[in-house]
């Protein structure tokens, strides 16, 4: 029985080789997102803190103290914004590479039901082919054994 061979096997192959490429590209774009996440909340816990310290020790800082502290609460509000879009920006960029990944996949996955598809083509055409076979054996022993004389 000759053994079942996929035409279409490298093309499979490389389908994957690209799917795991956009696994990859998936797994950096969220790399990122997850360091733009941590980087807006240290900055959020940072204005945070110097909020509580600024707060508790009002009375007892010195106004030149007090002007740099809220000029830096500034700078950390407009920090905090900016990491919002970095965050909203790594996120569009999780979701456009998880877009790919699935088109990917797709491809993929066509190429795997077509193997499956001729592999089951395959098995049914030897099957039909053993059964024919078998067929003709008996029918050749059949026609033997008549003229023999021998009732099977």
């Amino acid at each position: 029985m000759p053994r079942f061979v996929f035409r279409l096997a490298p093309v499979l192959r490389h389908r994957e080789r690209i799917e795991e490429e956009k696994k990859q590209l998936l797994a950096a774009a969220q790399r990122k997102l997850f360091d733009a996440e941590a980087e807006r909340q240290r900055l959020r816990d940072r204005r945070e803190e110097l909020a509580v310290e600024l707060v508790a020790g009002h009375r007892k800082i010195d106004g030149e103290t007090l002007r740099m502290t809220y000029a830096h609460l500034d700078f950390l509000a407009r920090e905090i914004t900016a990491a919002d879009w970095r965050v909203a920006a790594a996120g569009q960029a999780v979701d456009l590479a998880r877009q790919i990944l699935i088109r990917a996949t797709k491809d993929r996955k066509v190429l795997e039901r077509l193997r499956e598809r001729q592999r089951e083509a395959h098995k049914r055409e030897q099957e039909r082919l053993e059964h024919r076979d078998l067929d003709e054996a008996n029918s050749r022993r059949h026609a033997r054994l008549s003229r023999e004389g021998v009732t099977p």
